[in-house]
């Protein structure tokens, strides 16, 4: 089976390269370098290495703006019917690609002309004097011009092993111990947390206790601004405050003076 699938790559692969080596041509039949195949047939349309191959045989330029669509090249040196068959006449540079411009669209009906258009003073037409022509849907080509490294699918390589059987009593055990390891450090985060939670409720708390305390130690009836205002000074008893007069001293009203007197004694016997 390995070496079938060996032998269709190498098969595909020398399919492409032949495909890849194959010769375009311009309408007078003169070979167009600088283009590639868009498909894999013998006969095919062919664009520049950096514009896009669409299904409809024509090609969009998106090189440098503006963008447009446009004919390229086919392998048919004679421009047989595989060929893209708008813009290949004698006028629309059989030597080289041709422009394809959009003359007026409405709704999904869109008309072109080859190469410009152009106003002779009483209408716009096509530069060649053809009429407007359509062209049939195209889908994007993958993997070919500039999309050449491109793909719809992406390939992964990938090394399988042979499944090991494994008994009952290990899957437990290894059940066991996943949820030991998932579980463990969740409950230390736990615990945690709650401990810090429970330590930040107590400094809170006794923040607001020292404040309340702090502001309960004034002087009752007096704002601590009007403490702060009023300067106190020390005082003795009898003494007044720098700057107060002091109470004057006056002589207490009926005072007399009383006249010694000698006490009546006893001669001693």
């Amino acid at each position: 089976m390995l070496l079938q699938r060996s032998f269709l790559a190498i098969a595909l692969a020398c399919t492409a390269a032949a495909a890849s080596e194959r010769t375009c041509y311009y309408p007078n039949g003169q070979e167009a370098s600088g283009t590639v195949p868009c498909t894999d047939s013998l006969y095919t349309s062919c664009c520049g290495e950096s514009a896009i191959c669409l299904s409809n045989g024509y090609c969009m330029d998106v090189e440098r703006q503006p963008y447009t669509m446009s004919r390229g090249a086919c392998t048919d040196s004679s421009w047989g019917a595989d060929c893209p068959s708008q813009c290949a006449g004698s006028s629309d540079y059989p030597n080289a690609g041709c422009a394809i411009v959009l003359y007026k669209a409405n709704g999904t009906q869109a008309d072109y002309c080859c190469n410009a258009i152009i106003n002779d003073g009483t209408d716009a037409g096509c530069s060649n004097g053809q009429t407007p022509f359509t062209i049939p849907d195209g889908k994007v080509i993958i993997g070919r011009a500039l999309l050449s490294n491109s793909s719809t699918t992406s390939k992964v390589n990938a090394t399988c092993a042979s499944p090991t059987a494994v008994s009952p009593s290990s899957n437990n055990k290894r059940d066991v111990a996943i949820g030991a390891g998932v579980g463990v450090p969740l409950g230390v985060l736990l615990l945690t947390a709650m401990g810090w939670a429970l330590f930040e409720r107590k400094r809170r708390y006794t923040m607001m206790s020292s404040a309340a305390a702090a502001g309960a130690a004034g002087v009752p009836g007096v704002s601590y601004s009007a403490q702060m205002q009023q300067p106190v000074y020390g005082q003795m008893a009898g003494y007044p405050a720098p700057g107060v007069e002091g109470p004057r001293m006056q002589e207490l009203d009926g005072a007399k003076h009383v006249q010694p007197q000698e006490l009546e004694g006893r001669a001693p016997s």
